[in-house]
């Protein structure tokens, strides 16, 4: 015999949702259920959950804003007009932190995430976290193979991805995210 349709959970009632009552601001700006549980979850997955948001972010900016307009492009052979710092223990901490959490995020997106906007998505998730300085860089292969890749420097220092992976590109436009 043919199973019965609909089947027997499709109809069943639901039952209603237990809601604390709101009170003050939380009654003014409702926050949804999965906004809610973000604050429940581990850190490292709450960082991956803010990163993906930076990534779709700089996708669509990618994809809708020209380079020019996208980035504060600065001569990339010229001298920096003022020395970064390095990193200290808090800054590559919050490097380390995000540029796991970006290339999580990216790795969940399912792989159609292309350097330019990881690049951008750390660089605003750095800034935003405190370490400031930090450039997106845009290079081509030096070995005269058409390709081109982005990532994201401070003072002269890879962030995000290995130094090994970067020592064949050229870089020929630096800037900071608009």
């Amino acid at each position: 015999l043919p199973p019965a349709w609909p089947p027997a959970w499709a109809t069943a009632p639901r039952r209603p949702r237990r809601r604390a009552a709101r009170t003050g601001a939380e009654a003014e700006v409702p926050a949804p259920d999965a906004l809610r549980r973000l604050g429940r979850l581990p850190r490292a997955a709450g960082d991956v959950v803010v990163a993906l948001g930076a990534l779709v972010a700089a996708r669509r900016a990618v994809r809708t804003t020209r380079i020019g307009a996208l980035l504060a492009v600065a001569d990339a052979t010229a001298p920096v007009a003022h020395a970064v710092p390095p990193l200290g223990a808090r800054e590559r901490e919050a490097a380390w932190r995000w540029s796991v959490a970006v290339r999580r995020a990216a790795a969940c997106a399912g792989g159609r995430i292309t350097c330019l906007p990881r690049a951008i998505a750390l660089q605003r998730l750095l800034a935003r976290h405190g370490v400031h300085g930090c450039r997106v860089c845009i290079g081509v292969r030096r070995d005269g193979a058409l390709a081109a890749h982005a990532w994201v420097e401070r003072g002269g220092v890879v962030l995000g991805e290995p130094a090994a992976g970067v020592r064949g590109f050229a870089p020929l436009v630096t800037g900071v995210t608009r």
